[in-house]
């Protein structure tokens, strides 16, 4: 996540950050034993104590996404589960009103990253 403002301002430092997570989630994936001592020493936590973190924790790939920056009508949309997200902070009386949410994502980093890498 980055500000509108960085946004506007280092596209090209977004798109390079974009390519980093990717880079860093094949490397995962390719040496997941060093991937995992690298972050439980990084965590101040014990190799088992990460394992146990990493086992509950799902990391979208390429393909997922692309499918979540797209319209839908389920929680596999980032649209859809933010506007419901909104629409519970509004009901619970956490937020007084419903912000745009057409205006938090912007797939076009991601659609460059596939489209470099040949996706």
């Amino acid at each position: 996540m980055v500000s509108q403002k960085f946004l506007d301002e280092h596209p090209d430092k977004v798109q390079a950050l974009v390519n980093a997570w990717f880079a860093t989630l094949d490397y995962m994936k390719k040496n997941q034993a060093q991937a995992y001592e690298i972050m439980a020493k990084r965590a101040g936590v014990s190799l088992d104590e990460y394992k146990e973190y990493a086992d509950g924790t799902r990391l979208f790939t390429l393909e997922e996404n692309l499918k979540a920056f797209q319209p839908g009508n389920n929680m596999t949309s980032l649209l859809y589960a933010a506007t419901e997200m909104a629409n519970f902070l509004v009901d619970v009386g956490l937020a007084k009103t419903k912000p745009n949410t057409t205006l938090l994502f912007d797939d076009r980093f991601i659609k460059a990253y596939a489209q470099q890498t040949k996706f």
